[in-house]
């Protein structure tokens, strides 16, 4: 038989390896599965603890500090180069009730009452979730502005500041475990406190 020199072989398949990003992906995923905290896990996650961050915000400005304080049932809450610290729900609704003016429905400023908010807007912003790759905790940062419209005075924002946050899943759902309040410029807070806040 006589062998071609030149005959054609079957073109070989090249195995191309796949692109980082595609390749830290997968990596991504068998870690999620060794570690039983999937991907989809860790979206909860983050949606569970914007929420909490969020509802913080509603319930300050609706005047509502049971839910406040609910929020914060596991948690401490602390003020960033001073010792104030306020350790579970009854502190820190108290502390509220301590700090701030609330107004009625007619504008007068005084203790808090169910039917008085303290006429602000906090504005929270720039969130960062961070989860920790066993799903054990997480950490979150955000900015706020405070807004507010007493009777006396214009629209006007009052405060900046920002929040270092702690969580954990507890009983089945994320949760507050520590706030830290980070005061990094206050205007005049006079219509809006009752007291200087902790290191002012």
């Amino acid at each position: 038989m006589i062998t071609r020199a030149f005959e054609r072989k079957p073109a070989r398949r090249i195995r191309r390896c796949p692109s980082p990003a595609l390749a830290l992906t997968i990596i991504l995923a068998i870690c999620g599965c060794a570690t039983g905290f999937s991907n989809g896990d860790r979206a909860e996650a983050r949606f569970q603890i914007e929420k909490q961050i969020y509802a913080y915000t509603y319930a300050l400005d609706g005047g509502d500090l049971d839910a406040l304080g609910e929020l914060f049932e596991h948690a401490t809450m602390r003020v960033e180069g001073t010792d104030a610290a306020y350790e579970g729900a009854e502190a820190v609704r108290q502390t509220n009730i301590d700090f701030n003016l609330f107004y009625d429905n007619e504008g007068n400023a005084g203790l808090y009452r169910p039917d008085t908010t303290p006429r602000t807007r906090h504005v929270t912003t720039n969130v960062i979730i961070d989860v920790a790759e066993d799903g054990s905790s997480a950490t979150a940062r955000s900015s706020v502005v405070v807004f507010q419209f007493a009777p006396s005075a214009p629209l006007r924002p009052i405060l900046a500041a920002g929040y270092r946050d702690r969580f954990e899943p507890i009983e089945g759902r994320w949760r507050f475990v520590e706030r830290i309040h980070l005061l990094t410029h206050i205007e005049d807070v006079r219509l809006h406190l009752r007291q200087p806040p902790p290191g002012q």
